[in-house]
């Protein structure tokens, strides 16, 4: 890899020098690049050469995890989307959902009888969200 000790940064408007610095820096990149991922595969291959005897250890579907790994629980509740929240369907239009939304601060407010601050929470988080679909 050569070195610029001795670099000169008036030299570059040259467009020439520009385009081949710029050349070299993709160059270098595309090169960094492959070793990392030639590093990676060589860890991965380790790893699963050393786990069962050099096959890779059997998954079974329901401890599968998400894309970054994470692993749910099959009977995991779903997130309810804003429109169940709220509980109105999500082709209602904004008037209907306004209203849902007062209904549902009513019930769920803390001051009242059975309401709770979680409750509010989710009420208020679902009502941005639905305004911020509906504005884009």
């Amino acid at each position: 890899m050569p070195r610029f000790n001795n670099f000169d940064p008036g030299s570059l408007s040259d467009p020439a020098l520009k385009d081949k610095l710029i050349e070299f820096a993709e160059r270098e990149a595309k090169e960094l690049a492959d070793i990392g991922i030639g590093m990676l595969a060589d860890a991965v291959k380790r790893r699963l050469s050393s786990a069962a005897g050099g096959r890779p250890p059997r998954v079974s579907p329901a401890s599968r995890g998400d894309w970054n790994g994470r692993v749910h629980p099959p009977d995991a509740p779903s997130i309810p989307s804003p429109y169940q929240v709220l509980g109105v369907s999500p082709g209602a239009s904004m008037e209907e959902v306004e209203h849902a939304f007062r209904q549902r601060v009513q019930a769920s407010h803390p001051d009242h009888k059975g309401g709770s601050e979680e409750e509010i929470r989710r009420v208020l988080a679902a009502i941005h969200q639905i305004r911020r679909e509906r504005k884009a």
